[in-house]
C-alpha cells in the first residue's frame, strides 16, 4: 500500500480503462484502491482478456477485494435507484469503510454516491492527481488521454477539456 493513506473505492469502469490503457499500475502509487466482490466479477467477465488478466493479478498485491456487510441496502439501491449491482456495492462499501471517495467512470453513479454523502472523483480527477503528484508526466497524461478516447468509452467533455489542459504543462 502507498504512504498517502488515501483509501478509494472504485468502480469496475475506471480499472478497466486503465489497465486496456496499460497505465493501472499508477493507481497504487497515490491510492490505497479496495473494490467490492461485484466489481472484482465485473472486471472478470472477459477472464481471459489482457485487462482482465491485468486486475486478477493487481489483486494478489495493491487491489483489495472487500465484501459488502450493508447487502440490503444494495439491493435498495439497485432495485430503487437503479443502479448496477456493482455500483451500488461501490457507493455502500465506500461508507463502510469511511473511504475518501469512489472512483467511478458512471455519471449516475456518482450524482446517487453524492446522495449518499459521497465524494466521487472521475477519471480525470485522478488523472489531474497522477500528474500533479509526478506520478505521470504531461506527455505520459496526453497519451493516457488518447488511448482512453480511442476506447470509445470514455469520450466525455471534460476528457477532452483535460487533454487541452495538459498540452499547457509541457
Amino acid at each position: 500500500m502507498n504512504t498517502a493513506g488515501k483509501l478509494i473505492v472504485s468502480d469496475a469502469g475506471p480499472l478497466i480503462q486503465l489497465a486496456i490503457s496499460d497505465y493501472l499500475y499508477v493507481l497504487p502509487k497515490l491510492y490505497d484502491i479496495v473494490i467490492p466482490e461485484q466489481v472484482f466479477e465485473e472486471t472478470q467477465y472477459y477472464k481471459d482478456l489482457p485487462d482482465a488478466m491485468e486486475i486478477a493479478k493487481a489483486t494478489k498485491s495493491w487491489l483489495a477485494v472487500k465484501q459488502v456487510k450493508n447487502k440490503s441496502e444494495v439491493k435498495r439501491l439497485t432495485k430503487n435507484q437503479k443502479l448496477g449491482k456493482g455500483e451500488a456495492e461501490a457507493i455502500i462499501l465506500c461508507k463502510e469503510l469511511r473511504a475518501l471517495a469512489v472512483l467511478t467512470s458512471d455519471r449516475y453513479a456518482a450524482i446517487k454516491a453524492k446522495e449518499y454523502g459521497m465524494r466521487t472523483m472521475n477519471m480525470a480527477d485522478i488523472i489531474r492527481q497522477f500528474y500533479n503528484a509526478k506520478a505521470l508526466t504531461a506527455s505520459q497524461v496526453i497519451e493516457l488521454i488518447d488511448k482512453l478516447l480511442s476506447q470509445n468509452i470514455l469520450d466525455t467533455q471534460y476528457i477532452r477539456d483535460l487533454k487541452e489542459e495538459a498540452k499547457g504543462w509541457r
